[in-house]
């Protein structure tokens, strides 16, 4: 499983650099490369924003392998919610 700074990482990757992940997503470039660094963690609105980036390569399922379903209850499907 990857960090969050890894699926950053991986998202610019994808997308040719971060400032095209900055533009893509609407975040400042400045937050995104202290993401990409790991000095900022990645706040769930940020996930959304990554995975429409992607076209869903880099996923917020993937940021939150854990708990996406209590965060995002239309992704939860056959995933176990965790306040069960």
């Amino acid at each position: 499983m990857k960090s969050e700074q890894e699926l950053v990482q991986e998202a610019a990757l994808f997308v040719g650099s971060q400032a095209k992940l900055a533009r893509l997503t609407g975040l400042a470039p400045a937050f995104i490369n202290q993401m990409y660094h790991g000095i900022k963690p990645v706040p769930d609105r940020a996930c959304v924003k990554f995975e429409n980036a992607t076209n869903g390569v880099v996923s917020r399922k993937r940021f939150r392998p854990k708990d996406y379903a209590d965060i995002w209850p239309e992704l939860a499907d056959n995933h176990k919610r965790t306040d069960q």
